[in-house]
């Protein structure tokens, strides 16, 4: 019998096999797909305002020339490299205009991409709902862009490759956002850019061990994302695949217009590690095909509990409620001086518990962030003092008490379970 088979009646009938996108689909459904996007979803959501990576750096070549900080000599120098499909023309050429703009620190490279992505939205509603259902159906999306239309789009947060607790939550699946590979606008030092900014990525063991595991564990869809893998970030990574893990990695998919597939089937950035798949002939065809393929989780009805509860829940409810009082609610004084009656007798928890006040942690602030000190000082202003925890309980669904060993945490709890398990003793 065949090793994919399932047996009807006295016949044996083989399943076809999966698809690329059926793959994908079941990946999804077993958490091991993560999206990746690229600049042709942006182009796609604004319906063409956000630039190319080509005409990003175009733009940036005539930004600096209207700053004075690139001539027009430069302009002609630069223009034969800037309309050719090397990569290497492009990165060099990225590379002499960032450094023009005086990246990653200067004010005039800062507001340049202020000016290119501070304002975009999105308007492809089409678009804009399928990646919403991606983002609802809690599949990973990173992107290799600097805007931030994903988070406009999704509501999540976003996420820089700088942030290592948030990122490892984020593979984790415990930290829904949007993690930018390649660096966001309003961050201007992680944007990566130009071949020194590659270089930098190159060397980075943190990124490296973050981008093998994405590749190696994981399935990977990238959605407009082009000439992506020829660049030296990605194909550093694909080589470091082919090499060590060869035929062992998932294959990787990505979505691409019907006539650019034969192309790519060739493309030795692609070979191997990436598989192109026709989402239909025209740009327009990417929404239509995802909505086909991922469709929103349907919220499941909660039953309607009955008003009535049996009486067999009752007498469960009621016998814990008795443990908790025979082992929480009464406590010696082991330890304090005392005569021998004083200090056998049990008293109840209420009369020597001792409230407690207690002070709100410090949250994290990325360390790329430039303001991190300023919502630091804020957040103490804000916080400022101990507060009483009977207020905090009351305004907080969860929390996480944290203190030193002999701190009351213990204490406290029982505290809280007397409470629970008898309405009289809470206010004693």
């Amino acid at each position: 019998m065949a090793k994919n088979a399932k047996t009807v009646g006295l016949r044996s009938v083989a399943k076809p096999p999966l698809g690329p996108m059926q793959k994908i689909v079941e990946s999804a459904r077993q958490g091991k797909l993560v999206v990746v996007v690229g600049t042709g979803v942006s182009i796609g959501l604004t319906n063409g305002l956000v630039p190319s990576w080509t005409g990003l750096i175009k733009n940036g070549f005539e930004y600096g020339n209207k700053k004075g900080r690139v001539t027009n000599v430069h302009l002609d120098t630069w223009s034969n490299q800037l309309a050719s499909t090397d990569m290497d023309d492009l990165l060099g050429a990225a590379e002499f205009m960032g450094r023009k703009l005086g990246a990653p620190a200067d004010q005039v490279y800062g507001r340049w991409l202020e000016e290119v992505f501070s304002s975009v939205q999105p308007q492809n509603e089409r678009l804009s709902s399928a990646l919403k259902i991606l983002a609802s159906l809690g599949i990973p999306i990173c992107t290799l862009n600097y805007d931030h239309l994903l988070e406009d789009v999704t509501g999540l947060p976003a996420l820089l490759v700088s942030d290592t607790q948030k990122v490892i939550s984020w593979m984790r699946r415990e930290y829904p956002a949007i993690l930018h590979l390649h660096g966001s606008w309003d961050t201007p030092s992680s944007c990566i850019l130009g071949i020194r900014d590659y270089e930098t990525t190159q060397t980075n063991e943190v990124r490296d061990l973050f981008q093998r595991n994405l590749a190696a564990f994981n399935h990977l869809l990238f959605i407009g994302c082009g000439d992506t893998l020829a660049d030296p970030n990605f194909s550093a990574l694909v080589e470091w695949l082919r090499t060590k893990l060869q035929a062992r990695t998932p294959q990787h998919i990505a979505l691409t217009r019907e006539d650019d597939v034969s192309r790519r089937n060739v493309d030795p950035a692609w070979l191997g590690f990436v598989e192109p798949l026709s989402f239909g002939k025209a740009h327009d065809d990417l929404a239509e095909f995802l909505h086909q393929h991922f469709t929103p989780i349907a919220p499941k009805k909660s039953p309607r509990k009955s008003v009535s509860v049996s009486s067999e829940s009752n007498t469960i409810l009621e016998d814990y409620r008795l443990f908790l009082l025979r082992d929480c609610g009464q406590m010696t004084i082991e330890g304090v001086s005392a005569d021998m009656d004083t200090g056998q007798r049990k008293f109840d928890l209420e009369r020597l518990f001792v409230p407690l006040n207690v002070s709100a942690c410090p949250p994290e602030f990325s360390a790329s962030d430039p303001d991190s000190a300023a919502k630091l000082e804020q957040w103490k202003k804000e916080n400022r003092g101990a507060v009483p925890f009977g207020k905090i309980l009351a305004s907080h669904k969860r929390l996480a008490l944290l203190a030193l060993p002999g701190g009351g945490k213990t204490l406290l709890l029982k505290r809280l379970a007397v409470a629970y398990a008898d309405s009289s003793r809470r206010t004693a």
